[in-house]
């Protein structure tokens, strides 16, 4: 008997249930290497733990990341001021748009406008908010091949739009996809673009992303830059890097650019995070919920100092630069040497690997992802494969550690890439100089 208020219950009332809704939100897919990489964190590796797991699947960067501390440190000091305690201004304090204002025009080029930014709390809640106010329950958000794990859920969880995955950006790509999309009744009213791109770290070409937003523009479908690796950018290459700011000076009204400190800043967890749009009508829809969105104003007035600091700035990107290259050569050299084949990227914090042949060798890609977690004498953590199927690459994340750990993380590597080749047994896998 359960007693309470006056009544009896023989047993307890059954708890409601979720809504429709709450229902879509559980089924959102999540990428299956994402247990193997939960479970692989548990036991990380450090000078007290020399059996842990190499962490070289999360797309940080540990290697610039104490300077930025400091500087943020340096900047604590009258950042909790009154107004920073009350509600903001739901685009951002007018201040900090400045800043990323200043910032973006004069790093990435082009006209910004404090007056055509909104400032939020994270990259993947820019692109959820955007998704919701461009594209209905059900259209079609077109995303080149091979792709970020996480767009996933930023599009389809909440928004309820679907994820289209293609080969190729060309209008011939384009007009494909777009329509299979139409013929499926579920028309592409969004073209996702990351430049420099997640995960290859490869730069598209000006002509390439000119080519893709005149076609959108010419079909009525909106395009969302990500352009989060903007500045992460290390290597003199044939391609250089244009932000869509510096291609087309003013952006056209259809082209809608995301670009924050998450990457650039080793500052996924500050979750700060500017949409730039020249686009009325989007702008009115967004500010209704801009609210929900907001980054903490003590962080406000903090990220203002920071971005207005122009020598600090510039060194600190001279810096991160150097660090990048430094540590994606390390991980090249062991690639190279043991002949497993990668992109090379110009940009960003990660090497796309193809370790097909030793894979294919385990059982396919997971079997091969949990066996790399669990290495005999520690293990190294990987992202899995996200895209069309004959996009298989894994994702290694060369800035996740520093690079003497990324040292250790790349002998394991090819430890085991040996030990699959000559069919040595797990427990066999050598250990010394690890």
């Amino acid at each position: 008997m359960v007693s309470g208020s006056g009544h009896e219950y023989t047993k307890p009332p059954p708890t409601p249930g979720i809504s429709a809704r709450g229902k879509a939100m559980k089924q959102t897919e999540t990428p299956p290497f994402l247990e193997i990489y939960d479970e692989g964190r548990k036991n990380l590796y450090s000078e007290g733990n020399p059996t842990g797991n190499i962490n070289l699947c999360m797309a940080e960067n540990h290697l610039s990341k104490e300077k930025v501390r400091n500087k943020l440190q340096n900047e604590t000091k009258g950042s909790v001021d009154l107004v920073s305690l009350g509600y903001q201004d739901f685009w951002g304090r007018l201040e900090l748009r400045k800043a990323f204002s200043d910032f973006m025009e004069r790093k990435l080029g082009g006209e910004v406008g404090a007056d055509n930014l909104a400032i939020v709390n994270g990259a993947g809640s820019a692109i959820m908010l955007a998704v919701m106010a461009l594209s209905d329950p059900g259209e079609s958000i077109m995303v080149p091949s091979p792709l970020y794990y996480g767009f996933g859920r930023d599009v389809e969880g909440i928004p309820g739009a679907k994820l289209l995955p293609f080969k190729g950006l060309s209008r011939q790509s384009l007009k494909q996809v777009a329509d299979g999309a139409r013929k499926s009744n579920r028309p592409a009213k969004v073209l996702l673009l990351t430049n420099p791109h997640n995960p290859t770290g490869c730069i598209e070409e000006e002509a390439t992303i000119r080519e893709a937003v005149q076609w959108a523009g010419e079909n009525g479908v909106h395009v969302l830059m990500d352009e989060m690796y903007a500045i992460a950018t290390f290597r003199d290459t044939p391609v250089k890097f244009k932000s869509s700011l510096e291609i087309f000076t003013k952006l056209p009204p259809h082209v809608h650019l995301i670009w924050g400190l998450s990457k650039d800043f080793c500052g996924s967890g500050l979750r700060c995070v500017a949409i730039h749009t020249r686009n009325q009508d989007f702008k009115d829809a967004i500010v209704k919920y801009l609210y929900f969105f907001q980054v903490g104003g003590p962080l406000q007035n903090q990220v203002t100092g920071m971005l207005n600091d122009k020598q600090w700035i510039d060194n600190y990107i001279t810096e991160m630069k150097n660090d990048l290259l430094t540590s994606c050569e390390i991980a090249e050299k062991y690639l190279t040497e043991y002949g497993i084949p990668f992109e090379r990227p110009q940009a960003a914090f990660f090497l796309y690997c193809n370790f097909t042949k030793w894979s294919n060798k385990v059982g396919g890609e997971l079997p091969f992802l949990s066996y790399m977690s669990k290495l005999r004498g520690g293990g190294v953590l990987l992202t899995g494969s996200t895209g069309i199927p004959e996009h298989k690459g894994l994702r290694l994340c060369f800035s996740s550690c520093s690079a003497s750990n990324l040292e250790i993380g790349m002998k394991r590597i090819i430890a085991a890439c040996k030990s699959i080749d000559d069919g040595t047994a797990m427990s066999d896998l050598a250990q010394s100089k690890m």
